[in-house]
């Protein structure tokens, strides 16, 4: 038992050491346009000198980042740089932790002292769980942290079939609170888990579990609904959107929308997911003799929860979300399956050799798509300190910009900035100087004709069309700057003075 300890802090030492070489000492501050990195340093400085958030948002990730930037700027980093600096080694070492509660999951099924080396190939790949080399680390740090108390959570509720005690019950009800404090997409996933927990148990004839499992999936609904709704309402109500459009966005919804000229690839991207899940579930059903209960609810368990990840139900954003979290149980089903199932060397060997091989593709195009081939953006990041001298920006300027680039404005260029989507006529009034950012990198428009909704969106994430009364203040390969003065006449607002669409 020493050596699998020794083995796993090795494992874990390695994968924070990748991650140290790959997102800390070979990335400069400034990684480009739209790169979500930037509203984790704002929203830490804003935590640090007011002692507030600037953005709502769940705090637990940002008060790790600014108890840690405190203790640097105490030895003497200077606030700048401990706030990069703490972020950095937080997303280092958060996902490198993966593997333990893995390991812990493992080590209570295989009861051996020795893991056999199909187990190590297991917990590396949960060391370097797909996209946590450089993508979430980057764009979606709440995410990762959220992944790893998801992980958490699952071993925890492996735990509670040797006794529900008063401990393991504060330790469950514990871990969601953490979830619920760190991430809306996490929380979710987490209720998706205890969803499926409870149908295992149902379906194992447990009525005591299932209704405690269902009193408790309500009451954490209610609780994760209110929360949301508490600290941030205007994510609630983009949570109450998701729902909203899924019966026309969704893959699902596809299929009866009278706009949808290929059906039949909407019918096969249904059609996979749940052919997939059902020969995960049939390598559970002939193994099923040999389980214990406990085994078998859990298996169960989370073969359920692969399947509510990739229900085709889900709008199409909040789909790409989920998926990020089924590694997870995938690698719990791999592992029953591969010491359950497979009986044959050769589909065992097959197994494995594909989780190595899936393993090295993914880290390899994460780290090529996302640092080799996306890593020289000094000039970019020049231009942006030139234009900061030439117009000379205060913090009471406004720049509106499109979504990835309005925290650039914050952090970079020492302004306030707004999607034009959040602009309000008051804003002439409220700011000395209005400008409008448009990066010529991955310029987009908006296209048209699209729903309300839809259309809202593509506004955010579009380059702002450029009105005629607006003065060119700085222009160059990478940057167009212009200054507003007053309300232009392309532009419509509502009864409330927000912005609302172009003429």
């Amino acid at each position: 038992m020493k050596q699998n300890y020794k083995l796993l802090l090795i494992l874990l030492f390695v994968s924070f050491l990748v991650r140290v070489f790959i997102i800390w000492i070979g990335r400069p501050e400034f990684v480009g346009w739209f790169n979500h990195t930037y509203y984790y340093y704002v929203e830490t400085q804003g935590l640090l000198e007011s002692g507030k958030l600037p953005f709502p948002d769940m705090p637990l990730l940002f008060y790790i980042y600014a108890a840690t930037a405190k203790i640097l700027t105490w030895l003497g980093v200077e606030n700048h740089i401990a706030i990069v600096n703490a972020t950095r080694f937080w997303m280092c070492l958060i996902p490198s932790l993966i593997p333990i509660p893995i390991y812990s999951i493992f080590k209570n099924t295989y009861k051996e002292k020795t893991f056999p080396k199909w187990i190590w190939v297991l917990l590396l790949a949960s060391a370097f769980y797909p996209f946590t080399l450089a993508h979430m680390p980057e764009f979606l740090q709440k995410n990762t942290l959220g992944l790893l108390l998801l992980a958490i959570l699952i071993q925890q509720s492996k735990a509670i079939h040797k006794g529900l005690g008063v401990k393991r019950i504060v330790s469950l009800i514990f871990i969601f609170i953490l979830i619920l404090s760190t991430h809306y997409g996490s929380t979710a996933a987490a209720l998706l888990y205890l969803v499926a927990l409870l149908l295992s148990h149902w379906l194992h004839n447990k009525n005591k579990w299932t209704l405690w499992l269902g009193l408790s999936l309500m009451l954490g609904l209610v609780i994760s609904l209110y929360s949301f709704y508490t600290f941030d309402i205007q994510r609630f109500e983009r949570i109450i959107s998701y729902i909203n459009r899924m019966g026309e966005s969704s893959i699902m919804g596809s299929i009866f929308s009278p706009n949808n000229t290929d059906k039949f690839t909407s019918i096969i991207m249904i059609a996979v997911p749940l052919g997939f899940v059902a020969l995960l579930y049939y390598a559970y059903r002939i193994s099923k003799k040999a389980l214990t209960h406990e085994n078998s609810v859990f298996w169960l368990c989370n073969i359920l929860f692969c399947y509510l990840l990739l229900l085709p139900i889900y709008e199409p954003a909040l789909m790409q979300r989920f998926v990020l979290f089924l590694t997870l149980p995938l690698l719990i089903v791999i592992a029953f399956t591969i010491q359950y199932t497979l009986k044959i060397v050769f589909w065992k060997r097959a197994l494995i050799g594909f989780v190595i091989l899936g393993t090295i593709l993914l880290s390899i195009g994460e780290i090529t798509g996302l640092v080799f081939l996306n890593k020289n953006k000094e000039p970019i990041y020049n231009d942006l300190l030139v234009m900061k001298e030439t117009v000379g920006f205060s913090n009471n300027d406004l720049i509106l910009t499109r979504n990835g680039a309005e925290h650039i404005s914050n952090w970079f260029l020492m302004t306030k900035s707004s999607l034009i989507t959040s602009f309000n006529l008051e804003d002439f009034e409220k700011y000395n100087r209005i400008f409008i950012m448009n990066p010529t990198e991955g310029a987009m428009t908006a296209p048209s004709g699209a729903n309300e909704k839809i259309q809202k969106y593509q506004y955010m994430v579009s380059n702002i069309d450029e009105p005629t009364e607006a003065q060119v203040i700085y222009e160059s390969s990478h940057i167009k700057l212009l200054q507003l003065t007053f309300p232009p006449k392309e532009w419509k607002f509502d009864d409330d003075g927000y912005w609302i669409s172009y003429n």
